[in-house]
């Protein structure tokens, strides 16, 4: 499943992070997007709407900006 832009889906966290300057996240992943979800954890399910697909300029992965439904 790609992440397209003006696309719903629904994601579930497949990790968790944290880190000093974004706080604790969780990540869901559609095919080689990420999506990092504020304080969400492990298995939670979420419906977003996809509103743009960036590169991180500090990993280099690929992350998708979102608005949950």
């Amino acid at each position: 499943m790609t992440a397209e832009v003006g696309q719903v889906y629904e994601v579930a966290i497949v990790e968790e992070r944290s880190n000093e300057w974004t706080g604790p996240r969780g990540v869901a992943r559609l095919d080689e997007v990420e999506v990092p979800i504020p304080n969400a954890g492990k298995g939670e399910k979420f419906t977003i709407k996809i509103i743009g697909v960036e590169t991180n300029q500090w990993t280099g992965k690929r992350e998708a900006r979102f608005q949950k439904v």
